[in-house]
């Protein structure tokens, strides 16, 4: 579930395929770059755990929050890791392992229907969250929204549109080019 949230935008799910190191199941496992969770280090002194499903496009702040609760929920629920990946055998390699979602639709659909995010985050985040991630897979799938000059001119409205909807309201006994 902390996957579905992490992973927030369309491009972030194009890298998820096998023999690229990005994970494509949940797995863990010693020094494998294929694996969710890699533990990389040889001394207990210098051994550090890495999180690999996030993209550079991934909001920091829904990542940290998903993993706060993950960390949260294996306390309270007394849950217990399961076995590391084969050594020697990437943690793609395993087919019995449970595969990640491909596309967004589905991971949004998992995660509205995951009832510990859904507790973590509240209802009204999850419902806002999924309903605006659907809106940019419509706007996605619409043919008129495609690289090019219909691209620009539509960037251009949508950059209007939010200029005008952020903007400060104008100070009273001054023009909003004045200075003071």
């Amino acid at each position: 579930c902390r996957e579905r949230a992490i992973r927030t935008r369309p491009w972030c799910l194009r890298r998820r395929r096998r023999h690229t190191f990005s994970p494509t199941n949940v797995s863990w496992g010693h020094e494998d770059r294929s694996a969710l969770v890699r533990v990389k280090g040889g001394s207990p002194a210098s051994k550090h755990i890495e999180y690999r499903a996030p993209s550079a496009l991934s909001n920091p702040y829904l990542v940290g929050a998903a993993l706060i609760q993950a960390g949260l929920r294996g306390v309270e629920d007394k849950l217990s890791a399961p076995e590391p990946s084969k050594p020697g055998i990437p943690a793609e390699e395993d087919d019995a392992l449970e595969k990640l979602p491909l596309d967004l639709a589905e991971s949004l659909d998992v995660l509205e229907a995951e009832p510990a995010t859904r507790d973590f985050f509240g209802d009204e985040f999850i419902t806002a969250y999924t309903i605006m991630r659907r809106y940019e897979l419509s706007r996605l799938a619409d043919p008129a929204i495609l690289p090019g000059p219909s691209r620009s001119s539509e960037a251009q409205k949508v950059g209007e549109a939010m200029r005008s909807a952020t903007a400060l309201p104008e100070r009273a006994g001054r023009s909003r080019g004045e200075r003071r």
